[in-house]
This record gives C-alpha cells, structure tokens and sequence, in this order.
C-alpha cells in the first residue's frame, strides 16, 4: 500500500478498512475508525441537543404570542 508511512488519523476510511482487514497490523486502523465513528457521534448529539433547545425556545415564544392575543382579545371586550 501506497500509503503505508503516513499515521493512522491522515489515512481515508477506505485505507483503514483495508488495513483491518489485512490482520495484525490492522488494529491501529480499528482504533482510528471507532475514533472517528466517536467523534461523529458526539457531533451529531451536539447538534440534536441544539436543536432541541431551539424547539423548545421557540415553543415559549409560540405560546407567549398565543397568551397575549387571548388576553389582548378578552381585553377588547
């Protein structure tokens, strides 16, 4: 392989399949793609919880506006 001197984080997911595959040598390449599926799944959580306050942000202001156009029709009254 072509790219055998460059360390495990420089190398694409393509080569570290390979590299794992290949035996022995290939448990530095299991280590870096279960690094790799952690960092991605703690972005993508980073990214729900945002979201999810976001929702639930934008829910208060829904309901903020929906209290005061009750209370502003009942007041017209």
């Amino acid at each position: 392989m072509a790219d055998e001197g460059r360390p495990w984080p420089d190398r694409p997911d393509a080569d570290l399949v390979t590299e794992a595959q290949t035996g022995l040598r290939g448990q530095g390449a299991l280590v870096e793609m279960m690094r790799r599926l952690k960092d991605t799944l703690d972005r993508q959580n980073r990214v729900n919880t945002c979201l999810t306050y976001t929702i639930i942000g934008l829910m208060i202001v829904q309901i903020g506006v929906a209290a005061y156009q009750i209370v502003s029709a009942s007041l017209a009254r």
